[in-house]
């Protein structure tokens, strides 16, 4: 169960080990990563919910349509950048133009 919570952490974006000011390992104890990743919305109560959140965030990365793209994507100005997914095709508009006779 640690290598799952471990994984979803990593996949949130926790950083799990780190080098202090003196050069010091460090690392982000299971009980800190449980509270941030349920004040992030995801569950660790077990291993199925782990791999829910998991898969959660696998969807947030690989959208497969624009309806499950996060809700902001922050880009610079004049920048292109790639759609997290393909868009649906616009629908076709076709205008009629008619003569009124009155």
């Amino acid at each position: 169960m640690k290598d799952k919570l471990r994984q979803l952490a990593e996949a949130a974006g926790l950083l799990l080990e780190w080098e202090n000011s003196d050069g010091e390992p460090c690392q982000l104890s299971t009980q800190v990563q449980r509270t941030l990743l349920g004040i992030l919305g995801f569950a660790t109560d077990n291993e199925a919910a782990m791999d829910e959140g998991l898969q959660r965030l696998k969807r947030l990365h690989t959208p497969e349509s624009p309806a499950e793209w996060p809700p902001l994507l922050t880009v610079d100005c004049e920048t292109p950048i790639t759609l997290p997914s393909v868009l649906p095709p616009a629908p076709t508009l076709f205008w009629c133009l008619s003569k009124v006779v009155a």
